[in-house]
């Protein structure tokens, strides 16, 4: 198998190069520069993201495999995880997701924060009691902290379906959030 990175020397500005990292979010942030946007989409519910991401993480880890066909046979789970993807993020946790949301948001050098947050099942509500706001309130106190600049905090709804696998489960209205504000 060969990855051929595409062209994007345009896209990055002219860098002449491609940054592409496989770190802790918190890390990646304090060593990644200034830049005028961060995007950001936790997850905020208990499961790991580093599970269901096999392609991003071999394509990150593609250049430092020594022995492809070992890493490759080693893959487990239909997901098609490696287990050195295995890791345990704050932001699955709903004790410790803002604190580690108010860490990486004063950590990033950036003009402008976009958070994703969606009104589906995650640290906060069930899900089946209906919309829950809890989590939308608790992270536009986030954004509205003195990090940021007064009143400059947008939220846009995009309305979508969210499809799950899980026994017994089927598709629901959720809305996804887009929570941008300015950084001072």
């Amino acid at each position: 198998m060969t990855l051929v990175p595409p062209p994007l020397d345009d896209v990055l500005g002219g860098v002449g190069g491609h940054i592409v990292s496989r770190e802790d979010s918190s890390t990646f942030v304090r060593n990644a520069g200034p830049h005028r946007v961060l995007y950001v989409d936790p997850p905020y519910n208990f499961r790991q993201y580093s599970a269901y991401y096999f392609l991003p993480n071999f394509i990150c880890d593609y250049p430092d495999i020594v022995d492809l066909d070992t890493y490759l046979s080693e893959i487990e789970f239909v997901r098609g995880q490696h287990p050195s993807d295995i890791t345990t993020s704050p932001f699955c946790s709903a004790t410790r997701f803002l604190e580690a949301m108010d860490d990486l948001l004063a950590a990033a050098d950036v003009e402008s924060i976009i958070l994703s947050y969606f009104t589906g099942r995650n640290h906060w509500s069930d899900f089946d009691r209906g919309r829950d706001d809890t989590g939308l309130e608790k992270l536009t106190q986030l954004l509205e902290s003195d990090i940021f600049v007064p009143g400059s905090i947008q939220v846009i709804e995009i309305p979508r379906r969210n499809y799950a696998s899980y026994v017994g489960y089927r598709a629901r209205d959720v809305t996804e959030l887009l929570l941008i504000a300015n950084k001072r």
